[in-house]
C-alpha cells in the first residue's frame, strides 16, 4: 500500500447513504482519527463542473484504498446509467487495481419501509453482493463501532501486507475498541505496545533456541 507525497494515504469510503448513515460516519470518524491517513466521501466535494459517473471514477481513481460497504439497498444511479454510483465506484477500483476491503451487511440488516426498493433494484442489489463473496474476503458486522472496529483492523494489516481476519490481527479487540472509542491518539502508543511484545516474544523464543543449542552441545 503506497503513500502519497504529502505523506497521506487515501481511503476513498463507498457506500449507500440513507441505509448506512451511522455506519459510515462511524467508519469515516475512525479513519480520519488515524495519523497518516485521510478518508474520502463524494459528499464532501460539493458542486463540480463534470458529469456524476466521471467525477465518480476519477476520485476512486485518485485514492490509495477502496472500501466498500454494501447493504440491502442498491441505490441511486446517474443519468443514462443503469448501474448505481456504489457499483460504479467498485467499477473504478477494480479497472485501477486498487486495494478493495469490503464489509457487507447482514442480510437480516434493518431497513425501514419507507427505504424499500422495487424487485428490479433489490435483484440488481443481491448480484452486487453476490459478486463481493466472490471476488474479495470480505467481513460482516453487527453495528456501527464493529465495522469501524473492523475497517481499522483491515487498513492496518494491509499496510503490514496481511489480509484480514479475526486470528490474524496484530491488535486486541479490545485495543481496536479503545481506538474508535478515544481517537487516532492512542494508536501509537497501542502499536508501540504491540511492537514491544512482540520482540519480547522473539528474544524468549531465540533464548530458548540457544538453551537447546548448550544443551545438545554438553551432551555430546
Amino acid at each position: 500500500m503506497t503513500q502519497r507525497a504529502g505523506g497521506f494515504t487515501t481511503v476513498f469510503l463507498s457506500s449507500t447513504s440513507t441505509d448506512l448513515l451511522d455506519h459510515r460516519a462511524a467508519v469515516y470518524r475512525a479513519i480520519q482519527s488515524l495519523d497518516g491517513y485521510k478518508c474520502v466521501r463524494m459528499e464532501d466535494f460539493g458542486a463540480r463542473d463534470c458529469e456524476p459517473e466521471e467525477f465518480c471514477r476519477k476520485t476512486v481513481r485518485n485514492c490509495d484504498v477502496f472500501v466498500g460497504i454494501v447493504g440491502l439497498l442498491y441505490g441511486s444511479c446517474p443519468p443514462g446509467s443503469d448501474r448505481s454510483f456504489t457499483e460504479l465506484e467498485y467499477e473504478a477500483a477494480v479497472e485501477e487495481r486498487k486495494p478493495r476491503l469490503i464489509f457487507l451487511a447482514p442480510e437480516t440488516f434493518s431497513l425501514p419501509g419507507t427505504l424499500r426498493e422495487d424487485d428490479d433494484k433489490q435483484k440488481q442489489q443481491q448480484i452486487f453482493r453476490a459478486r463481493m463473496d466472490d471476488e474479495r474476503v470480505r467481513c460482516s458486522f453487527t453495528s456501527s463501532d464493529d465495522l469501524a472496529t473492523q475497517a481499522l483492523a483491515a487498513l492496518h494489516n494491509l499496510k503490514q501486507g496481511l489480509q484480514w481476519s479475526p486470528e490474524s490481527s496484530v491488535l486486541s479487540s479490545a485495543s481496536l475498541e479503545e481506538i474508535v472509542k478515544y481517537g487516532g491518539h492512542r494508536y501509537r502508543r497501542i502499536m508501540a505496545k504491540a511492537r514491544q511484545q512482540e520482540f519480547l516474544e522473539s528474544r524468549k523464543f531465540i533464548s530458548h533456541s540457544e538453551e537447546e543449542k548448550s544443551a545438545g552441545e554438553s551432551n555430546t
